[in-house]
């Protein structure tokens, strides 16, 4: 189980990581960026969990950027759907930023799972996201 005292595992985990690794200016700070997300996500989640899913969309069409979410938290009781800050979406938004000085294209689907162990992991995918894309069929855009 997790708690809002947890967030010392993760800066525990941040830090050993950070000493033992040498790595260019943009790397710390998507790092940084990561962390925030991370610190968001678990001070901003019920008080007991075991794991957080949180699915992020940021995709560009039509001159504009479509952001979509999901998010759920794992506890003793079950799943239940969580509402992370604004904060939290506006670190992934420079996370995406950030990524994408290195990158060819920005990614457009950001899936985060972290454990009450203080284990995280990010997966980004580069297509049209999955809730976007039902959502433009559901208007007849696409």
């Amino acid at each position: 189980m997790c708690n809002q005292g947890s967030i010392f595992i993760f800066k525990n985990i941040f830090d050993k990581f950070k000493k033992n690794k040498a790595s260019p200016p943009e790397i710390d700070s998507i790092f940084s960026i990561q962390e925030k997300v991370i610190h968001e996500l678990v001070v901003n989640t019920p008080n007991e969990w075991e794991r957080i899913i949180l699915n992020f969309e940021y995709f560009h069409w039509d001159g504009d950027y479509i952001e979509k979410y999901q998010g759920f938290a794992f506890t003793p009781d079950g799943k239940e759907q969580i509402h992370p800050s604004l904060e939290t979406f506006d670190e992934l938004i420079l996370l995406n930023k950030e990524m994408a000085k290195n990158n060819p294209e920005p990614w457009t689907h950001c899936e985060i799972e972290l454990n009450s162990l203080g284990k995280y992991e990010y997966n980004f995918k580069y297509r049209m996201p999955p809730f976007t894309k039902q959502m433009l069929e559901n208007i007849g855009e696409i």
